[in-house]
């Protein structure tokens, strides 16, 4: 069933339909993850979607990876794991991703100051405010979308 949070959630589902059409049969479950997901982090479903798939091409997947290697200070993120998970509209496995690279890198978005959160945003491609939401749940945060499925 699909997770409802009002006539927004449906307007969005129209909006990325285009987007999602790609995926055939998953367009809907991709659709119910990255909405539960994007609520959990109080960002719209099209924000969430697009930050995550916006990794679908090597060179694009290579880049943000590389500066955001540059940026944890070591060799966390792999570019062709990112990539798949952009193409196959994996958006949990997407943030778990971006999320264990930064716990594994040992920083802590609550301890980085403005510019240093600037330049992880950019790295990725996002708004440092984006990059906060996303970073400040914990790399455990994301396993919670998938069980929150089950109380939507």
């Amino acid at each position: 069933a699909l997770p409802i949070y009002g006539t927004k959630s449906i307007d969005e589902l129209v909006s990325m339909s285009p987007k999602l059409a790609v995926f055939g049969n998953n367009a809907v479950k991709i659709f119910e993850d990255t909405s539960i997901a994007a609520k959990k982090l109080g960002m719209s479903t099209q924000e969430l979607y697009d930050i995550v798939s916006q990794y679908d091409t090597f060179e694009k997947a290579a880049e943000a990876a590389g500066n955001f290697n540059l940026f944890l200070g070591g060799q966390f993120l792999d570019p062709l794991k990112l990539m798949k998970a952009s193409v196959d509209g994996d958006v949990i496995g997407s943030l778990k991703m971006l999320q264990q690279a930064m716990k594994d890198s040992g920083k802590d978005i609550e301890q980085l100051g403005p510019a240093f959160v600037k330049f992880g945003a950019d790295a990725l491609k996002m708004d440092p405010k984006k990059f906060r939401e996303i970073f400040s749940q914990g790399a455990g945060g994301v396993d919670e979308y998938k069980i929150g499925r089950a109380h939507v």
